[in-house]
This record gives structure tokens, sequence and C-alpha cells, in this order.
């Protein structure tokens, strides 16, 4: 018996799995595709379109959302959205309400002053490269690591949450991983 039919299945599941749709917060500026594996959000300020700006994970099961490679320091689109706008944006979409959120992690990163902020906490902890460091408000590198670009952006997002930030912990998976946990 012949399954000719596997591959249009396989094509219909990837159709009804996977959707574009536009305007993050009103700005048509901004599209996202969305997929079972991440909400990637695109626009022309940055790569004319044609690589997401950023992924955006949410897991409404241990409220945590997820930024994947995120470029935002890279897009120029007039009246440019920031990346905590679009992470609550797509929080809220798949009908979240921001005082549920209690992790934000960012991976995968690519912020150069963010990459340099957890190379500077790492060395001031003589921790290695790989290494994982987890930091707690008044311990050496909070400020450095709350200072910079992602931890501004968890700040936002904790306020609008209603919440605080008590630890924040970096991984290294190949690239550096940073983990913001709300109380």
């Amino acid at each position: 018996m012949r399954l000719s039919f596997v591959p249009s299945l396989w094509l219909t599941i990837g159709l009804l799995l996977e959707s574009t749709f536009g305007a993050i917060l009103g700005n048509a500026a901004y599209t996202i595709q969305d997929s079972a594996l991440a909400k990637s959000v695109f626009t022309n300020g940055y790569e004319n379109g044609k690589k997401a700006l950023v992924r955006v994970v949410v897991d409404s099961f241990d409220y945590k959302i997820t930024a994947k490679s995120a470029w935002n320091a890279h897009d120029s689109t007039p009246n440019r959205l920031h990346l905590n706008e679009i992470m609550m944006a797509l929080w809220k979409d798949d009908g979240l309400e921001p005082g549920e959120m209690v992790t934000v992690e960012f991976s995968w990163i690519v912020n150069q002053p963010t990459k340099d902020a957890i190379a500077s906490v790492r060395s001031q902890r003589n921790a290695g490269s790989s290494d994982t460091v987890r930091v707690t408000e008044g311990e050496t590198g909070w400020d450095t690591l709350m200072g910079c670009p992602f931890g501004g952006v968890a700040q936002r997002l904790a306020s609008e949450a209603g919440k605080s930030i008590f630890s924040i912990t970096v991984t290294d998976a190949g690239l550096d991983d940073m983990t913001f946990e709300f109380e």
C-alpha cells in the first residue's frame, strides 16, 4: 500500500501549526510567525525582515518567558518596540496576566554589552567561562548584571508584573543564557 498522502498530511499539519499575524501593540512594523516551538518576531528594521529579530517561547506551565537570540539593539524601525514590550505583548497574547510571570530567560545571548557584563561577573567571581553563576541582590555582580541591557528588560517586565527580581543565574550552553527569577 502506498502512503502518498503522508507528505500532504504533514504539509497540512504544518500549516495548522504555523500562522503569521501582525501588529504587536498596534505597531504594523512588526509581524509574528507563530509555530509550535516559538513565536518569531520580524520587522523591516532588522535584516529587511528576512531574519527574526527575536524568537520568544511562552511557557504557561512554569510561567516563564524566554527570548532567544534577541537582536533588538540592531532594530532600526522608527518608533521601535523595546524587547520588554514585545515579550509582554506575546505573554498576554497567550492569555496570561502579567502578574503570573515568575521567570524571564534570555538564551543564546548575542547582545555584546550583556555578554561583556556576564564576562565581567564571571571574572569578579573567579568563575570559568562555562561555570554556572547565581547572583542575588547585594552579592558581587548583581549591579553589573542588573545594569546591562537585558537586566533592564527584566526589570521592566518584573515591574509590569508587580514583582521584583530576587536572583539572576548565568549558564553557558555554548552561548550565554541568563535567567531572572521574580518574587
